[in-house]
């Protein structure tokens, strides 16, 4: 159980509900970074203002890659 808690998830492969509340890991090609987020459609939102996209080829005026994304448990 505590392996499905920890493992990141493929945005590629699964998404969370809509605007649910999820930890999610970015990078903007040179840093990886963590943020808290939620989805709507094809953008990620996140505390800060930054808005990411999971198409690489998309990218161009968002401020990176979702990588991956993980649930939050209290």
């Amino acid at each position: 159980m505590q392996e499905e808690l920890i493992r990141w998830h493929d945005p590629n492969k699964e998404m969370p509900t809509e605007n649910l509340c999820v930890l999610i890991k970015t990078t903007d090609g040179q840093q990886e970074r963590l943020y808290i987020g939620s989805r709507e459609g094809d953008t990620w939102m996140a505390d800060g203002g930054y808005v990411f996209v999971t198409n690489p080829a998309s990218v161009i005026g968002f401020d990176g890659v979702v990588i991956g994304w993980r649930e939050i448990h209290e």
